[in-house]
């Protein structure tokens, strides 16, 4: 196996990043943005794709269950739409989820949340 070239991968909103991520992210022709809906022109039209979602990409006011919530991002209304406009644009081979914190999320509202935004009818 060899590994992807730093160009075609895409780091979308991240907010939280620990000590040397950001300079190893930033330091990379990885490309950045903070939207999906930033890069749909810019992606490359072969495929297939692999899609990887953290679930703390969503704003903790609608997913609170997190269990190193940042403050800020996205709707998780806007996230569905951006994943469903992404799915419209691109040839999704398979989407990889990162979960949230299932024993903080006392009354299940981060998981109906969370697969909400997935189940984008994509």
């Amino acid at each position: 196996m060899t590994p992807l070239p730093d160009r075609l991968v895409y780091f979308i909103g991240g907010r939280d990043l620990e000590p040397g991520e950001k300079e190893a992210i930033y330091e990379s022709q990885i490309c950045k943005c903070d939207r999906i809906v930033d890069i749909l022109d810019d992606l490359p039209k072969q495929g297939p794709f692999w899609v990887h979602f953290d679930t703390d990409y969503i704003n903790p006011i609608d997913a609170p269950a997190m269990r190193y919530p940042a403050v800020g991002g996205p709707s998780a209304q806007l996230i569905k739409s951006d994943l469903k406009a992404l799915a419209g644009c691109i040839n999704i081979l398979g989407l990889s989820v990162s979960a949230w914190a299932p024993h903080l999320d006392v009354d299940a509202r981060t998981a109906r949340t969370c697969w909400n935004v997935i189940d984008a009818d994509l």
